[in-house]
């Protein structure tokens, strides 16, 4: 019993750990993202910045949309695991 017990809190701490540093990527993905000081400044300027990131915005769409796929298969994955064997 104690030995399942162990096995289970091994398995849900290590849940715990993948998942904090799914998070701390997907915040270093929002930490690209700045805006100019000068960009209110006149009219039209933060238009044309705002169009000028488009292809940033695609990129981190795309590698955040992946990251949460992978998270869920991550969590999907270990509701099946039964047993944890670790060294």
């Amino acid at each position: 019993m104690l030995k399942q017990f162990s096995q289970e809190t091994e398995k849900t701490r290590f849940e715990t750990f993948v998942d904090a540093i799914l998070a701390i990527i997907m915040t270093i993905l929002v930490l690209e993202f700045s805006v100019p000081e000068d960009a209110f400044s006149s009219d039209g300027n933060i238009k044309s910045y705002l169009v000028h990131l488009v292809p940033s915005f695609v990129s981190y769409f795309i590698t955040f949309s992946t990251i949460v796929v992978l998270w869920m298969d991550h969590h999907n994955l270990f509701r099946l695991l039964k047993m944890w064997i670790y060294p």
